[in-house]
């Protein structure tokens, strides 16, 4: 099932949990309980979902990782592969990625949601939040559409624009309900014109924005990997409409997660939840942006796939070959988010300096990241840059307000 291809350079170890003072070990240990607490005060569980998601929290971070209990789920035998090497080993002693990933497949046992007899049947347990993400979005929606609107009417596909619709989406990501949940205030209303170059670490949006602008003018495939739900779902939305209605590309293929992770991971229902709730508004300027959407959704010029890949912890350069093969047909592979991210560099302890064009290697399409810092990963910076960054604000890495925009041809 899994690809050996691997980046041209000698992979380092992943990073754990039980790296006592790093963000991982704050996530295992706070963050990861946190998150399935708040998931049963927003929920209506039955009796004995209550008792195994208390049971769950109960577990981290020190009893053993164990086998899924899921008979009907498509993802079983796939899931019981991927936790063997790690049985026997609490949830700080087996790499972070594997460690997130496999809690909110817990909440998905959990919840029952791939068992089509019960109550919690395909429901998402996050859904709360991203609806409040959504109405927490209304005040940024409508001049972002507004901006799209006026590129779009003018035909504006120059280096210029598309590099501001980029560094609109790259800030979308700031929103991240695993790390701000909905509830504790509006992490939506973003500044949509705003000299934010210093807050961006990597900054290849010049070289990307050329390269597109280069590409025989309807012609080319975008493909878009989703991350959160809500206003970045939103921006998502709205590159895509900017991408297409300009004639910059032929088609994008938006790539959602198969079952809820994260929080706020978008799914393919949410793609359509926002759209409908763009729908509900009263701006015209969101309406129009809506109804090309759906009209490229018709033509099939807009692509909504749908991979478990995406939900399974592994590196990027484990993807099964039919994936492989379909990204590597992509003119430009955007991948958004801190979690696509770390899946680009299978979550390692690369050295800061390390060019992201070695890592991204096994990679035959152009890849750039779209990613708002929420992790200690990162790869391609100067000599001595990070150290720098280190200094003026010793939260960089993880706060979600310095952010990147990476590209490798």
């Amino acid at each position: 099932m899994i690809n050996s291809t691997l980046p041209s350079l000698s992979i380092p170890d992943p990073l754990r949990g039980s790296e006592l003072g790093s963000f991982a070990h704050d996530t295992v240990v706070r963050r990861l309980p946190r998150i399935v607490r708040q998931t049963l005060e927003e929920n209506d569980f039955p009796g004995r979902v209550v008792k195994s998601l208390q049971t769950l929290i109960a577990e981290i971070p020190n009893d053993p990782i164990r086998p899924l209990v899921d008979p009907e789920a498509p993802d079983e035998e796939a899931w019981q592969l991927y936790i063997q090497p790690h049985l026997g080993f609490n949830w700080l002693e087996v790499p972070w990625f594997f460690a997130e990933f496999y809690l909110y497949r817990r909440v998905l046992e959990a919840t029952r949601y791939f068992q089509s007899k019960e109550q919690g049947y395909l429901r998402d347990p996050y859904v709360r939040q991203k609806q409040r993400g959504l109405e927490s979005a209304k005040g940024a929606m409508e001049p972002l559409a507004a901006f799209v609107n006026k590129w779009v009417a003018a035909q504006d596909r120059t280096p210029k624009v598309l590099i501001h619709v980029l560094r609109i989406d790259l800030w979308g990501n700031k929103v991240d309900l695993s790390l701000w949940p909905a509830a504790e205030g509006d992490q939506a209303q973003l500044t949509l014109v705003e000299d934010d170059q210093e807050q961006i670490v990597l900054y290849d949006s010049r070289t990307v924005a050329e390269y597109l602008c280069s590409l025989k003018p309807g012609a080319a495939r975008v493909d878009l990997l989703l991350d959160n739900a809500g206003f970045e779902l939103v921006t998502d939305l709205c590159l895509t409409d900017y991408l297409l209605s300009t004639g910059l590309v032929h088609s994008v293929d938006l790539h959602p997660k198969a079952c809820p992770v994260f929080v706020s991971d978008a799914l393919m229902k949410d793609v359509e939840d926002a759209l409908v709730f763009m729908e509900r508004q009263s701006s015209q300027e969101i309406k129009s942006v809506v109804k090309r959407i759906r009209n490229d959704l018709q033509q099939k010029r807009l692509i909504i796939q749908n991979d478990s890949f995406w939900t399974f912890p592994l590196a990027l350069w484990e993807m099964p070959e039919n994936l492989r093969s379909d990204l590597g047909d992509s003119d430009l592979v955007i991948s958004k988010g801190d979690a696509h991210y770390r899946r680009l560099l299978g979550d390692r302890h690369w050295l800061p300096t390390t060019p992201f064009a070695d890592i991204m290697s096994y990679l035959s399409s152009p890849i750039l990241a779209l990613r708002a810092c929420k992790s200690e990963v990162i790869c391609g910076l100067e000599p001595g840059q990070a150290e720098a960054l280190q200094e003026k604000d010793p939260g960089w890495m993880t706060n979600g307000q310095w952010g990147l925009i990476q590209f490798k041809r």
